[in-house]
């Protein structure tokens, strides 16, 4: 699934300046700007595993609090796994405080960032790829279900016949005492 190509544009364009950040005692201005920008890309791009390189790794989980995760292959499986994960992980960036100072830190970057997703409006979207991702899962799960309990792939996803209608009233009687069937 891919973003709209209007939010693409919004999120990524005009790309980060290195005139828009501090060095720092161990990074200049350029290597900021190259993480914002290429940020803003992987979150445009959405998400893909093979953007997420050593290099971006290692600068990311030291931003917006994303210490905690100490291994490349722990960030993946954390927050890049599913829609549900990605919308998660903007969720927690666009949330980060930005402590410390520019000199130091990517605090300013980090803001620029964050801006910058706000204003491209991603959270919404992202929820519904995540919504949609998982009404895909589940309906693939029913019809799985369907064809396991002889209900069978005759009845069009999503739309239940008046005969599995009256199966699943009859199995919610058994099972409930006709205490929630309707």
């Amino acid at each position: 699934m891919s973003l709209p190509r209007a939010i693409v544009g919004a999120i990524k364009y005009p790309a980060l300046s290195v005139f828009d950040f501090r060095p720092t005692k161990y990074h200049d201005a350029a290597d900021k700007a190259w993480f914002g920008n290429y940020l803003l890309a992987f979150v445009a791009d959405n998400c893909p595993e093979h953007r997420f390189t050593d290099r971006f790794y290692r600068r990311l989980s030291n931003c917006f609090g994303h210490i905690a995760h100490y291994s490349k292959a722990g960030f993946l499986g954390e927050y890049f796994t599913s829609a549900e994960d990605k919308h998660r992980f903007l969720k927690d960036t666009m949330r980060h405080p930005c402590y410390g100072d520019p000199n130091w830190t990517f605090s300013d970057v980090e803001r620029a960032v964050i801006v910058r997703l706000q204003r491209a409006d991603v959270l919404p979207i992202y929820a519904r790829l995540s919504g949609q991702e998982t009404e895909q899962q589940e309906r693939a799960h029913l019809a799985q279900l369907a064809v396991k309990y002889g209900y069978g792939p005759t009845a069009a996803p999503g739309i239940l016949t008046p005969q599995t209608q009256a199966a699943a009233r009859n199995a919610a009687r058994t099972i409930t005492g006709d205490l929630f069937a309707a």
